[in-house]
């Protein structure tokens, strides 16, 4: 790294497990971030703050009113735009010394494809609306030995499902079957046909969680400690919703186990 690069990141470099060897490692990686709502803004300005090398954002949408109560990386003056170029406008500024890709289209195999046949050492951030296109990517990932974590969040609850190529043996479809009411109704978790309720505090608590559970793993310190075979539960408050009714003395943060 140049000596201002070095400079800006040094606190993360005396780490414990980071060292210059970790921080070569994040800045020889690819992340892509696939949604650039709450979550992937959230997700991409922790990257871009980790100095991770490439970030390639995806998603299909412009910058809506109703987006900047949540989506930070965008703004009143980039209203109308993609967000994906919103995105990238306001990254440039917080760290110049990476690269960023952008994809302005729905999220498919095809472009997964093309991902994984030019980039080594990739690893994926998912923060997507739809239940199929968490399993799409999930199944992907784990045809091609990538490591992800996906992330959720509606009203004051979240979820982090991480995996680890090797480590992980659950698939997200299992995991929130496990972690949710056997009788979720997955057509309904869809924001383009109802109102849904989200919180900015809590979609950063559960994207923080994911990214260091990615970092970890391209440091190489995911064997010290790891979300892998576990489904998190983030819940601030106690109350019912389309996912699980009302869960009474639960933890703030829940680990339910995954086993297959």
């Amino acid at each position: 790294m140049k000596e201002k690069e070095s400079l800006r990141f040094r606190k993360q470099e005396i780490l414990p497990f980071m060292g210059k060897d970790g921080m070569r490692k994040i800045k020889a990686s690819t992340v892509v971030v696939i949604g650039l709502g709450g979550g992937g803004c959230s997700a991409s300005l922790q990257l871009a703050t980790a100095n991770v090398g490439r970030l390639v954002l995806c998603d299909f949408d412009t910058v809506g009113e109703s987006n900047l109560g949540r989506q930070f990386l965008h703004s009143h003056s980039t209203l109308g735009i993609d967000k994906v170029i919103s995105a990238k406008i306001a990254l440039r500024k917080i760290n110049p010394f990476i690269e960023i890709e952008t994809i302005s289209k729905p999220i498919s195999n095809q472009i997964l494809e093309d991902l994984y046949s030019r980039y080594k050492d990739l690893s994926i951030f998912v923060a997507v609306d739809k239940f199929e296109a968490h399993y799409m990517i999930n199944n992907f990932c784990i045809n091609h030995n990538i490591p992800a974590v996906h992330i959720a969040q509606l009203g004051y609850k979240g979820f982090v499902y991480t995996y680890i190529p090797g480590i992980s043996v659950s698939t997200i479809k299992n995991a929130i079957s496990v972690g949710f009411d056997k009788n979720v109704n997955e057509g309904k978790f869809d924001t383009e046909e109802q109102d849904l309720p989200y919180f900015a505090p809590i979609i950063s608590i559960v994207c923080a969680t994911a990214i260091v559970e990615l970092i970890k793993v391209m440091v190489g310190v995911s064997n010290k400690k790891t979300l892998a075979n576990t489904f998190l539960i983030y819940r601030a408050i106690e109350h019912e919703d389309i996912f699980e009714k009302e869960q009474v003395n639960k933890p703030f943060f829940e680990e339910i186990k995954l086993n297959h």
